[in-house]
């Protein structure tokens, strides 16, 4: 392991470690793994921590930083499309996807949290009918188990989500 002292551009100083980390599966080229921290124990950890990451898990959280919401969608409705579901079908989940789009298109899908996530079908569910608000769930469940199988994410930020009723429909 190799470890620095560096300045950040704000004059700070820092401690970069860079070590080898497990080759790249498709292509057997070797990966530097480099993390900064505010003491060079606490870079050392973070550099262990992501090899270890990425060795049990096969799991790179840098990936999942890169790849934005719309990016990922996108690759989740091509192979959708493949499994034969009928061409209605693929037509609703590409309005699903726009209405999501609209709200965390450029957001790195490794960013969105169950809060997040929460807020955004909260935001929506007055503007639609329910059953598209569930709709928009379901399809964005199905981007994030894609998501995980890809190892972008390790959890499906739309699991557990509240699908809000709408107020005074059924008050006496």
């Amino acid at each position: 392991m190799y470890c620095e002292e560096i300045k950040t551009k704000s004059g700070q100083k820092r401690w970069m470690c860079v070590e080898d980390g497990p080759r790249d599966p498709a292509t057997g080229k070797r990966k530097q793994i480099r993390r900064r921290g505010k003491s060079k124990g606490e870079a050392k950890k973070r550099v262990e921590a992501a090899i270890r990451s990425l060795e049990e898990d096969m799991f790179d959280e840098n990936m999942g930083k890169k790849v934005p919401f719309e990016a990922a969608a996108k690759h989740w409705l091509e192979i959708y499309t493949l499994t034969g579901v009928k061409r209605s079908t693929i037509r609703i989940r590409e309005k699903e996807i726009k209405i999501l789009n609209r709200f965390i298109a450029k957001t790195p899908i490794a960013k969105i949290t169950h809060a997040q996530y929460q807020k955004l079908i909260s935001t929506i569910a007055p503007k639609f009918a329910r059953t598209t608000v569930q709709g928009v769930n379901t399809t964005a469940g199905m981007i994030f188990r894609q998501a995980i199988k890809d190892r972008l994410i390790k959890h499906n930020p739309s699991e557990d989500v509240v699908i809000p009723k709408k107020a005074g429909l059924w008050k006496k």
